[in-house]
């Protein structure tokens, strides 16, 4: 969500607090574009005065980027910045 939106909408670290005193409810969202879907910022949130931030990339390069690295927060993220 953070490149699509040229960064005006931040991505959080995943945290959870557990409590025995009160129910908790997760929903996951997942989606995987075909492998040569290319995403980045959308067009209309690029402009002279707020250049793009992240650079496109195609859905098979994004997973291929996840899976070869190791879970160290917001890494992938860092390495689409231009």
């Amino acid at each position: 969500m953070q490149m699509i939106t040229n960064g005006n909408y931040k991505s959080v670290m995943h945290k959870a607090n557990v409590t025995c005193d009160k129910e908790r409810l997760s929903v996951a969202y997942f989606f995987t574009p075909k492998p040569d879907v290319e995403f980045g910022p959308s067009p209309s949130l690029v402009t002279r005065e707020t250049p793009a931030r992240f650079r496109k990339t195609t859905s098979a390069e994004y997973r291929k980027l996840i899976f070869s690295r190791e879970l160290r927060g917001k890494s992938n993220l860092d390495t689409m910045r231009i």
